[in-house]
Formats: structure tokens, sequence, C-alpha cells
């Protein structure tokens, strides 16, 4: 057992080699993050977004897959809710340094953390999982349908979270490109690409994901995909896209009001 001093020099020690991302609860009320999570792209925050979810899909002895674990905070919640074994992958050395020391001090039985990149050809070592948790990872990797291509060799089930296109979203299969540029000395937070919530769909479809359900929260542009590739009570409403009426008309009102106005002030076009 370890003292409160204990666990708070490891936290700050581990925290100077690379700030803490991930808000998680540590013996004697030590927080790896102290300050309060609002936006969507963070872990509270994201967990009480999908948890229902995977309630429904049901993980209960279960091998379920976290990719680009983190920090471990989204493989701990899977063990809670029962999974049989929690793989945890991350390319991050620190990150992996981070997640094993809380999974010590937290006392958890069945969660292993690998350094891994997701890319490695040796991806199928790791055998074959029933449900496989993907958050936050899609928009930063060069490549995202080669590592949806990946999963797919050795998962039936995916959940995936990222930072979707703002503009696009519902009618067209596309993505925008942001250049892979780290804002941060972490050289895995780069953004890489912003794909359309119907990009994503249709990448998952063309890896023979063939159950679909699209939930897509637009005012923060964070949107959750299930896919598997088994039939599931989680599916009753097979590709539905959830969105708020009034934010989808607001914000494609803004989108067509956005694209008159840049093309009027565009200094190209010669008008009659």
């Amino acid at each position: 057992m370890y003292t409160r001093e204990e666990i708070e020099k490891r936290i700050e020690k581990l925290g100077e080699e690379q700030p803490w991302n991930h808000k998680i609860e540590l013996p004697y009320g030590i927080q790896t993050v102290e300050s309060k999570q609002i936006s969507h792209g963070k872990n509270t925050i994201k967990w009480s977004r999908v948890e229902g979810y995977i309630n429904q899909i049901d993980v209960k002895d279960k091998r379920v897959l976290d990719v680009g674990c983190n920090e471990g905070f989204f493989s701990m919640k899977l063990e809670k809710l029962g999974a049989k074994e929690v793989v945890g992958l991350d390319a991050d050395e620190f990150r992996i340094k981070k997640a094993k020391y809380v999974s010590e001090v937290l006392g958890t039985s069945n969660i292993s953390y690998e350094v891994v990149d997701i890319f490695d050809k040796s991806i199928e070592k790791y055998g074959h999982f029933d449900f496989v948790l993907c958050l936050g990872f899609l928009h930063r990797v060069a490549y995202p349908y080669k590592a949806i291509q990946q999963l797919a060799k050795i998962s039936d089930t995916i959940l995936f979270e990222w930072k979707s296109l703002k503009e696009g979203n519902f009618d067209s299969s596309v993505m925008k490109f942001c250049g892979g540029v780290s804002k941060d000395s972490n050289k895995y937070s780069g953004l890489y690409w912003l794909p359309s919530v119907r990009c994503v769909a249709d990448m998952l479809k063309a890896s023979g994901f063939v159950h679909n359900l699209v939930i897509d929260d637009s005012a923060w542009r964070r949107a959750i995909i299930i896919s598997s590739r088994v039939d599931n009570g989680v599916f009753k409403n097979k590709d539905l896209i959830s969105i708020n009426k009034f934010i989808l008309l607001k914000k494609t009102t803004r989108s067509y009001l956005g694209s008159i106005f840049r093309t009027l002030r565009d200094d190209r076009i010669k008008w009659l």
C-alpha cells in the first residue's frame, strides 16, 4: 500500500516527464488532473457519452482492446464493467508508463498495457477481441483507413469516437487534412485528419462492419460510431444519425452563408 506522500511524489514526477492527460481518481482523493473537465475531448466527458452504449453491447466476461489507451482511464472502466481481459495499446511509452503505475496503485488484476504502433504487422499476435474501444484516436493517425483495416483483422465490434469535420458531416464522405503538427512536445498528439461522419461510416462498411450505429454531437464535433460484424441490441435503429434538428439547421445555414460570403470575397473570380 502506498502512502499519500509516495503517490503525490510519483504523480508529480511522471507529470514532469509528460503532462497528465487523463483525470484519474487515486487513493486519498488524489487526482492526476485537478481542473474540471468540460470539453467533450476530455476523458471523463467521453466516458459519460459512451458508457451507456458499452453497457448495451455488454463486455462482461469478454476480451476487450483499448486502442490509444493513453493513461489507462478507459481500460480500467472496461475492467469494472466485467471484461474478462483488457489489453491497452498505445504508441507513447510515457503514457503506458503512467498507465502501468496507476494500475499498480489501484490494484487492477486483468489489464495489460503494451507500447504498440497500431500499424505494426504483428498486431494479430494479440489475438481476437470481442470488443474494441477507440477514443480520440482516428484523427491523430496519418492513415485512418489503414488503422481501421488493422483493427478489422482482430475484432468483431468497434466503438470509435473522434474529432469530426465541421462541414459535410452527414451527406458526404470526405476528410480534411490538418497537417499532423502537434501543438505541444508530444509527437503523438498531432491532428492529421477531420473525417466526416459519413466518411468513417463508409470506411467501416468497406472493412466488413455491416452493422453501424452513428451518433453525432454537432455542437462539439465529437462523433461516435459503433460498428460490428454481428448484430446486437444496440443496432435496433441501424444506420441512425441521432442529431438535434435545431443544431443541424443552424449548422448547415451557417455553412451555406459562409460559402457564399467566401465566394463573394474571392479576388480570383471575375464577376459578370
